[in-house]
């Protein structure tokens, strides 16, 4: 149980660092114009959806094991 624990902390951390990262981070670049647009809106936010859907998952997996 304490192993399955840390397994999803794991997982939530690393899903939020990225959402964080990436998609914020990138998101203030789309007004600087620094990348390709179409390019960003195609391929990042699908995934950056889905890695915010798994943080929150994990997030409150985590809370209902406490």
């Amino acid at each position: 149980m304490e192993k399955e624990n840390k397994y999803h902390k794991g997982l939530a951390v690393a899903s939020w660092v990225y959402f964080i990262l990436f998609e914020l981070v990138l998101l203030l670049n789309l007004g600087m114009n620094v990348i390709d647009k179409h390019q960003f809106l195609h391929f990042n936010f699908p995934i950056g959806g889905v890695m915010l859907v798994l943080a929150i998952y994990y997030t409150v997996k985590i809370k209902s094991l406490k």
